[in-house]
């Protein structure tokens, strides 16, 4: 009984932490940033691992995202975190077993929402759930080539054009020979590399690291127009005589920014 009593008092105070925290949490750049949520989730992925997801949902801004492999949603409350900084975005997850699912319902914003089932063939039931094709994947499963390749195939045709895929334990050999067969036969895909490195030594294999791929090549005149749009700005013009345009290099008059 006393231990019941003491658990339930722990769980209070947290949540009371949670909701001061959220309430005074600092303004970042004009925006109600909640990073803080990649420090307070319990969690797998290490804090790299983390900062680095919340900061790609934040900047690549997906309207959906599909995540294979939920367990006890960590992922899922830094992700629908980051996407209600954005004011955009619905997520869906997949596992076979939501049972240990942790966040509650208001530490989703509402965005996020769990389907039961196997990848790949449950795939689709997902992304119906989703809406729409996903334009973001994260693909966080059973961490062996076999699994992955079946989690990319059962992915790669539902997609949404331009998609990006994100992939968790990268520094595992055998995700790494799944991607690397994955992009062969993929030839519309471009590889960026693991963009999150901190591996976990491991004897046979490592963990950890984050591996994205995205369709197509980067389309800078495409993304400029809608951030313009986004910001009720008009188009950009591009012009080679703002090519050299920069503050202080106009205020030295010198292109390298170095004063006469």
């Amino acid at each position: 009984m006393r231990f019941g009593i003491k658990s339930r008092f722990k769980k209070l105070a947290s949540t009371t932490r949670e909701t001061v925290t959220n309430t005074f949490r600092p303004r970042l750049l004009g925006s109600p940033e909640n990073i803080a949520v990649v420090f307070r989730e319990p969690h797998d992925m290490p804090i790299g691992d983390r900062i680095a997801l919340y900061g790609l949902i934040r900047g690549l801004r997906p309207a959906r995202y599909l995540e294979i492999g939920v367990r006890w949603g960590g992922s899922a409350r830094i992700v629908s975190t980051a996407m209600e900084a954005n004011g955009k975005g619905k997520a869906v997850g997949l596992d076979p077993d939501l049972s240990a699912f942790r966040p509650r319902k208001q530490e989703l914003f509402g965005r996020f929402a769990g389907v039961e089932g196997f990848s790949p063939e449950d795939t689709p039931r997902a992304i119906e759930a989703l809406g729409g094709a996903p334009d973001f994947v994260f693909i966080d499963a059973v961490h062996t080539y076999a699994a992955v390749k079946v989690d990319l195939a059962g992915v790669v045709q539902h997609l949404a054009p331009k998609a990006t895929i994100l992939l968790h334990d990268a520094f595992h050999q055998g995700i790494d020979q799944a991607v690397k067969e994955f992009l062969q036969e993929h030839t519309d895909f471009s590889d960026a590399g693991i963009v999150s490195r901190h591996p976990t030594e491991g004897d046979p294999v490592s963990y950890s690291g984050l591996r994205m791929l995205q369709i197509g090549n980067h389309d800078f005149l495409a993304e400029l127009k809608d951030a313009h749009l986004r910001n009720d700005l008009p188009e950009p013009q591009l012009n080679p005589d703002f090519w050299n345009y920069d503050p202080y290099a106009n205020l030295v008059g010198n292109p390298l920014g170095r004063k006469n």
